[in-house]
């Protein structure tokens, strides 16, 4: 009997080569893979498309322009025009004297206020009063004469219609009478100087004031004209100014003007136009207008001061203006910027006066618009704008 043995290297050795090759065929997952990556690729696409869309609109959201805005609204304003001067005391004299002598008394000083007619000093009374004494004798003889040349005259012309005395007599008579009446007269007239000489030793106050200088101490021998102290009025005081003709057509008197002394920035006094000249004058071409400023109590205001005065001109009583630097300009056009609807609208309006820091808008704006006045000259039309601050009013 024959077997075939099963370790037969003919038999077995094709066998093992087709189980080496059979291992070697792919596996039925493997196709599987190029589908993943692929896949993988477009969602990464996917994602990498929606991360550049998120950045685009976040770009967009961030293009929008920063403002800040005015809602107009009607407003009272008034026109000015601010000008410099002095002021001056209502009323300033030089008290003079009009005798001569020596000062025996100074009753006042520098920086009193004085009543009118008050006595402010004393000259010496020696030769004044001496002098009235002779005036008051002088005029004594000369009553004594007129009387005893009266009774002559009264009784030659008694005598005289009678026809016992001549005419010669009568007329000398006539004569002597009238001259003693002319002496008379001379005499008291003499009196009455002699007496105001004697008055004005006393030197008084011509008008309720403040004396603001004194020349002269006891013991000053003063000559007639001498100036002793010098008074002023400071309940009210003047100021002139020189106004252009633009700006005087729009004053009248009355018309208020506020005052401001460099001294005290911090207050504001009340003034009133007292005269408008009629005429220019011929160098500086300005009408000189006065304004009389009353003086509070304590005198606060004083001679001298320099003040600007702000004259009250044309008034706007319900204007829309802007900021000055709202205004932008383009060739001949003027115009600035309203927000609609989170975008800028350019609008040409037209300019009226500049009055402080803000322009007077006579057209093209409304009540409630919204304006651009800061971050205007970043815009364009139909610019997108975030407000940065609530509007202004």
């Amino acid at each position: 009997m024959i077997f075939q043995s099963t370790n037969s290297p003919n038999k077995t050795e094709p066998a093992q080569e087709h189980r080496s090759l059979e291992g070697m065929k792919p596996s039925p997952s493997l196709p599987l893979l190029p589908s993943v990556l692929l896949i993988s690729f477009c969602l990464g696409v996917i994602f990498l498309s929606a991360g550049c869309g998120a950045k685009t609109g976040s770009q967009k959201d961030t293009s929008a322009i920063p403002v800040e805005i005015l809602t107009v609204s009607p407003d009272s304003l008034t026109e000015t025009a601010v000008l410099t001067g002095l002021l001056k005391a209502y009323r300033a004299v030089n008290v003079v004297s009009e005798v001569g002598g020596e000062i025996t008394s100074i009753l006042h000083d520098v920086g009193d206020r004085v009543d009118s007619n008050i006595l402010l000093a004393v000259i010496d009374k020696t030769i004044s009063r001496e002098s009235l004494h002779q005036a008051d004798a002088a005029v004594i003889a000369a009553l004594a004469r007129f009387e005893m040349t009266r009774n002559d005259y009264q009784r030659d012309s008694t005598l005289f219609k009678t026809g016992d005395i001549a005419a010669a007599v009568y007329d000398n008579s006539h004569l002597a009478y009238r001259a003693a009446e002319a002496e008379l007269l001379s005499t008291k007239a003499a009196r009455e100087l002699a007496k105001r000489q004697l008055d004005k030793t006393d030197l008084r106050a011509p008008f309720k004031g403040t004396l603001s200088r004194r020349h002269c101490d006891v013991g000053t021998y003063i000559v007639p004209g001498q100036a002793v102290y010098r008074i002023v009025d400071i309940d009210s005081l003047r100021l002139r100014l020189g106004v252009s003709q633009n700006d005087m057509i729009q004053l009248s008197v009355g018309k208020r003007v506020l005052i401001t002394p460099d001294a005290l920035s911090d207050w504001t006094f009340d003034g009133k136009i007292r005269s408008v000249s009629p005429e220019a004058d011929e160098i500086s071409h300005t009408f000189s207008v006065e304004v009389v400023i009353p003086n509070p109590p304590g005198y606060p205001l004083r001679d001298g001061l320099v003040v600007h005065a702000t004259l009250l001109l044309k008034e706007h009583p319900a204007a829309f203006a802007v900021p000055r630097e709202a205004i932008l300009k383009q060739g001949p056009e003027t115009y600035l910027f309203v927000i609609v609807d989170s975008t800028a609208k350019r609008r040409a309006v037209g300019l009226g006066p500049l009055i402080g820091d803000r322009y007077v808008i006579e057209s093209g704006l409304k009540n409630g618009d919204r304006v651009v006045v800061v971050g205007m000259r970043n815009l364009r039309e139909d610019s997108e704008i975030i407000i940065e601050k609530q509007p202004r009013q």
